[in-house]
Formats: C-alpha cells, structure tokens, sequence
C-alpha cells in the first residue's frame, strides 16, 4: 500500500497493490481518494511524532516513584538489655554484625540455640539494620510460638509503663494487656509476678532519684 498526497488538490491517495511477482508490471488494485475532511492523524508522520511526544511527556509525569518507608522489626530487650528480634513465632539474638550504617548487616540466632527439648536450634535470620526484610538462613528445629510475641509486647509495654509513671501496679498490669488474645493472655505471667516486676523497677527509680539528690547536696 502507497500513500500519496496531491497538495494541488487537496486530497489524499491511498493505492493498494496486489502480490507483487518479480518481473511483472505493477498494476493498482485499488484506489481511495480522501479529502481534509476525513481523519488524517493516522497518516500524518509528522502528527505521529507529535503525538509520541506528548505520551513521553505524560509517562515521564506519572512514573515518579513512591519511596515506600522500611518497616522496623518488631522487637523487644532480653534481661540484659540487649535487642530481641521477634518474628513469625520465633526469637532471636544478634549473632554478630558487619558493615557500617545504614547498611549494617546483621545475623540474628535463635534464642533456643543452647538447647530445647529437640536439642540445639540453628535457626538464623539475616536482616540490613533493624529493618525488614528477613531472610531466612537456617530452619528452626521446633515449632513457633506466636502467642509470646504478644507476650514480650505487653511485659515490655508493662515496663515502660512502671518506668515512666506512678501508676500503681494494678492499673499498669491493665493497660498493658489490653488488647491480649484469650491465648497469649492465658500464657501471660502471673500478676503477682508482675507486680513484683512493677514495684522492683519503681523502687529502683526512687532510689536513683534518692542517690541523684545526694550528689547534688554534695
């Protein structure tokens, strides 16, 4: 198919050839003669060109790319202070790290690595920072537990609580366990021991304050 425009009279030729065969003379099949009046955009290159233009440019204005925020890691401290990876059921310790920030790389080991009632456990986890994604590095021997997650949560809620206010330990053993599941909630240490845990960390509190005004008289 040629197409042929005649600018002295204003109109547009479309000829379809047949099959051409080597050696024959090239015969039109057929002839469409069109006037401005018709829809000329397809056949216009130039419009074409224009047109691809104005799609670049409105690729180019919606292909902005979201920067999606990394989700920290759910984490509590271990009796030591020290940072307690929860995930998916299981809890794990850092193992050792390298690299610098923010791209420090840190291996993380299952808490029951010493021993379990199936031995030790050599489940690890690899994440960049306290960040995830976590990759899987070694399977854990033993089931999770997603109930103690909830928990840890609420022990450490518990805690910040006692630390930070005056409340008494019964008002602070209710709010942080609102919101438990009947299962953790049935696996939740007992609110005598809890509120031993409150009046250790308030005691201690008072008597940093104590030594604090001491120095200061000095």
């Amino acid at each position: 198919m040629d197409f042929i425009k005649d600018n002295d009279q204003n109109t547009f030729c479309i000829i379809e050839w047949p099959n051409e065969k080597p050696g024959l003379t090239r015969i039109p099949q057929n002839i469409t003669l069109l006037n401005d009046s018709c829809d000329t955009n397809i056949y216009n290159p130039d419009q074409l060109y224009n047109n691809d233009n104005i799609l670049d440019n409105n690729i180019e204005k919606n292909s902005t790319v979201e920067e999606i925020p990394c989700k920290e890691l759910t984490m509590v401290k271990t009796k030591f202070g020290k940072p307690k990876l929860c995930f998916d059921g299981y809890f794990y310790t850092i193992d050792r790290k390298s690299g610098v920030e923010p791209n420090i790389k840190i291996e993380w080991k299952c808490e029951q690595c010493n021993f379990n009632s199936f031995g030790k456990c050599n489940g690890r986890v690899k994440t960049i920072g306290y960040y995830e994604p976590v990759e899987e590095v070694t399977s854990h021997n033993h089931l999770p537990d997603p109930a103690r997650t909830e928990c840890l949560l609420a022990l450490e809620k518990l805690k910040d609580l006692a630390t930070k206010t005056s409340q008494n330990p019964r008002s602070i053993i209710k709010q942080s366990q609102t919101g438990l599941s009947q299962e953790s909630a049935s696996k939740m240490v007992r609110a005598n021991n809890l509120t031993q845990v409150i009046k250790r960390i308030q005691n201690n509190k008072i008597d940093s304050h104590d030594k604090a005004t001491c120095v200061g008289d000095l």
